[in-house]
């Protein structure tokens, strides 16, 4: 049952994860594209040279590319172990114990023993009195965010260009 509590609060954190590697993906994919773009309109102003075609299938490519990156970021399970180190290091009071608490498998009547329990306890009071789940992720997820927000802006504003 103690297991399921720390389940339960690692799940934002899984979440927040998830939703940083999809913004990620996105937003590499829409920087590639305002690149082709770039190239695209330095050949237009430059060289003289204009293909309607071109233009379609950089947009088609970096759609599927999006979708495609949504999809992978989506479907790629989130290591958990790799998440409880990183609350490790910004609450080192932890003294392991979360790490601990997420290696814990309970026995063969489906249990965890006395010892167990207490680590896993210990892991999600933690949890509770300092709040870490939501300080951890906030500010990577602020950033990915505006990098995806920064790479949506060069991407339309170079298809603008493009077109206009």
């Amino acid at each position: 049952m103690i297991q399921n509590v720390l389940q339960q609060k690692l799940r934002p954190l899984i979440e927040a994860e998830r939703t940083l590697r999809r913004r990620k993906a996105v937003a590499w994919i829409l920087w590639s594209g305002a690149v082709a773009l770039a190239i695209l309109l330095a050949l237009a102003v430059h060289f003289q040279w204009w293909s309607w075609m071109v233009l379609i299938v950089v947009f088609g490519i970096v759609s599927i590319a999006t979708l495609i990156g949504v999809w992978w970021a989506d479907s790629r399970t989130v290591g958990v172990k790799a998440l409880a180190e990183r609350i490790e290091n910004a609450h080192p009071d932890l003294r392991a114990a979360l790490i601990t608490a997420v290696e814990q498998e309970a026995g063969k009547d489906g249990k965890l023993g006395y010892l167990q329990e207490r680590v896993v306890y210990e892991a999600v009071n933690h949890a509770l009195e300092h709040d870490w789940i939501r300080r951890v992720s906030r500010k990577r997820l602020i950033g990915a965010a505006w990098f995806q927000a920064l790479a949506g802006i060069a991407f339309g504003a170079l298809l603008w260009m493009v077109l206009g």
